[in-house]
């Protein structure tokens, strides 16, 4: 009991090794190469997601919005006369996984930056 009253609780702590945790995480299943555009899409939606709605969403909020994501890019896919990824428990795991959802990020942002505008004269040379 601490000094407010407060009862405390004390737990153990177990550490997983890397090699635990890079398994428990990967993805190891195949997919179609005709779906990976569609999941890098769906990545792109769920990113985005992530940054305008829940940046920690719970599992069952992460698997809603990697169905959203999907959906989004089917339709795109279908716009451009692809075809649609079926929602499989190992394509939404691919479009929610931390590692590919960052490496996306990182690609839309690259992008994002080579394609802005220059900056007007005089912004940035104050000298």
């Amino acid at each position: 009991m601490s000094t407010q009253g407060l009862l405390r609780e004390v737990r153990t702590v177990h550490r997983r090794p890397q090699h635990e945790i890079n398994h428990s995480t990967t993805v190891s299943d195949p997919v179609a190469s005709e779906d990976k555009s569609n999941i890098d899409e769906a990545n792109k939606v769920f990113v985005a997601d992530l940054a305008n709605k829940h940046a920690w969403p719970a599992k069952d909020m992460k698997e809603t919005m990697a169905k959203e994501a999907l959906s989004q890019a089917n339709a795109k896919a279908r716009s451009l006369g692809k075809p649609p990824t079926d929602a499989t428990n190992v394509i939404l795991k691919k479009v929610s996984l931390t590692l590919v959802t960052l490496s996306c990020l990182h690609n839309m942002l690259t992008s994002l930056a080579r394609s802005s505008t220059a900056a007007p004269s005089g912004v940035l040379n104050s000298s």
